[in-house]
């Protein structure tokens, strides 16, 4: 049944509140069935005798007790829905930190980005209609009662009539819900289109064929989304235009027919007819409340599908509730027939391995072959940001598993070719801004950032300018195990000739491990020992001899 997983959510996030918002919504229900009954006895009153007293007080302690009482609805339940929204996106985001590399690349960014946006936004967005169809579900079940007093006839006519329309109205949106489904898909595949728009700006500058074959796309998705919508938006107002039908059929009914066949209800059918007026209101904002219900129900379950996706790859056990110490590293890092395939649909059934390799500690080890042929796969093996299928990775001879991945992972100071640079230096306390000023100096950055309270000022840099920065923020962690994915490749001649001769072999004088990924041929007699990859196999494995 469609709408459940919504009101499953609202129902654990107002646990601590459901017997005030219940108190409220049916005291707001019945002074909403008070005041229509106040006013059919204020208008049995001839015109020409003055204002019952009584009914006017009643009238104004009724109306008080409706608007305080649906002030605190809309207030408590708007509370419960920020709260349900911050939550999910808190949630999200600590799977998202917690989950492991392929599961996040086979999912996609376009997909996480809409649930932690679109998604969020459009459960936020309906909590001022859902609350009202709520809050107007209850007064049209005081107001169907008042009418049930006022006579059973009229009572069982509108019972059967709205429930006949509920039906045919569920009915339809069934289709509603297909048809929501489908321009949520369309969404996502636009808001993609959107992203590569975005991020591969400067490439679609340099080729006016490939930014007019994008925006080829992007005008073909944003005009089925625009077909879509409009089919949509018909259907929700044939439901409209059918709901408020009924009610003119209704009020015909019993303005024509119930007379004609019940001799004494001609003496309520005023009263009648003012109820069913009043009922208008109120039913009419449950009716637009469904597609509102439909959609923030499509965007949970879309929210809970995410969830389930990042859930069932991982096997690493929760976060500690404080961040581990790395494990000692004295001897060797091993890869015992490594293997790790990727599934066919994210790269054509690409398997690297198997890879016998051993990474002794303090040693420097470039890691040489052609694009494609495993290398930073191999990287992202030998962190642990890939599991192997098959074979194992070692610690001095201790398993890596999934017990102690996380102390694995914190022996290394990564940069990878598609590395992310923080503004902040987050998980480094008590930094040393003096230190972090020399080694801006040392990498020419001190014209183009700073450092304060933690945070580099500027981060808007050439590929190159980030990457020492990067480097920078992997001296600061000072960790014993350094990877670098083709650092060099955006350097300058000076800085790649300083990075080869000054800083790899500072590194292995500190005692730390370096592997690197390099094209850089002239540079590899700076390595102690150059392995080379072809189709994800080794095909090279040697000592080199060692510039001094």
């Amino acid at each position: 049944m469609r709408g459940l997983y919504i009101f499953e959510l609202l129902r654990r996030e107002s646990a601590g509140a459901q017997a005030d918002i219940i108190v409220a919504v049916t005291i707001s229900g019945m002074a909403n069935a008070g005041i229509l009954a106040i006013i059919n006895a204020a208008a049995q009153t001839p015109a020409t005798e003055p204002i019952h007293l009584r009914l006017l007080v009643l009238f104004l302690i009724t109306i008080l007790l409706y608007i305080v009482a649906l002030r605190f609805t809309f207030a408590r339940l708007g509370r419960i829905f920020e709260r349900m929204v911050d939550q999910i996106r808190i949630r999200l985001s600590s799977k998202i930190a917690s989950s492991e590399l392929p599961a996040l690349e086979h999912i996609g960014r376009s997909r996480i980005y809409a649930r932690l946006t679109h998604d969020t936004t459009v459960l936020s967005e309906s909590k001022v209609l859902l609350t009202a169809a709520l809050q107007s579900s209850v007064m049209v079940l005081f107001t169907v009662i008042y009418v049930a007093i006022l006579s059973p006839a009229a009572f069982l006519s509108t019972v059967v009539m709205v429930a006949g329309g509920i039906q045919i109205y569920f009915r339809k949106n069934r289709v509603l819900f297909s048809s929501l489904e489908r321009t949520n898909e369309k969404e996502n595949e636009l808001f993609g289109l959107t992203t590569h728009l975005l991020e591969g700006f400067k490439e679609l500058k340099m080729s006016r064929a490939r930014g007019e074959d994008l925006l080829t796309d992007i005008r073909r998705t944003s005009g089925e989304l625009r077909e879509l919508k409009i089919q949509t938006n018909d259907i929700q107002n044939s439901k409209f235009i059918f709901s408020q039908s009924a009610f003119f059929v209704l009020m015909a009914v019993m303005v024509f027919v119930l007379p004609r066949l019940i001799e004494s209800f001609g003496r309520q059918s005023t009263e009648l007819v003012a109820a069913v007026l009043f009922l208008m209101g109120p039913l009419s904002t449950v009716v637009r409340g469904i597609p509102q219900v439909t959609k923030a129900d499509l965007a949970a379950s879309s929210i809970a599908r995410l969830e389930s996706e990042l859930d069932a790859p991982s096997r690493a056990p929760a976060a500690p509730a404080a961040p581990a110490p790395p494990l000692p590293f004295e001897r060797a890092i091993e890869l015992h027939g490594a293997v790790y395939s990727y599934p066919a649909a994210d790269n054509g059934n690409f398997t690297v391995g198997p890879l016998q390799l051993r990474f002794e500690k303090g040693r420097v080890t470039f890691i040489t072959g052609g694009n494609g042929s495993g290398k930073s796969s191999l990287l992202k093996l030998l962190t642990r940001l890939y599991e192997p299928h098959s074979g194992g990775v070692t610690l001095d001879g201790t398993p890596i598993s999934a017990e102690n991945v996380q102390e694995y992972r914190e022996l290394f100071s990564p940069i990878f070719s598609d590395f992310h640079l923080f503004r902040k230096l987050y998980g480094m306390q008590n930094v040393d801004p003096g230190r972090v000023e020399e080694l801006l100096s040392e990498m020419h950055l001190s014209d183009k950032t700073g450092f304060s309270a933690g945070t580099f000022t500027h981060i808007d840099l050439s590929t190159g300018q980030r990457k020492r920065l990067a480097m920078i923020v992997a001296e600061l962690e000072n960790r014993p195990i350094l990877v670098f994915d083709e650092w060099a490749a955006d350097q300058d001649p000076e800085f790649r000739e300083h990075f080869y001769t000054k800083l790899i072999p500072s590194f292995r004088d500190q005692g730390k491990t370096v592997i690197a990924v390099t094209h850089d041929d002239r540079y590899y007699a700076y390595a102690d020992r150059r392995v080379k990859l072809d189709l994800g196999k080794i095909v090279m494995d040697t000592q080199e001899t060692r510039r001094a």
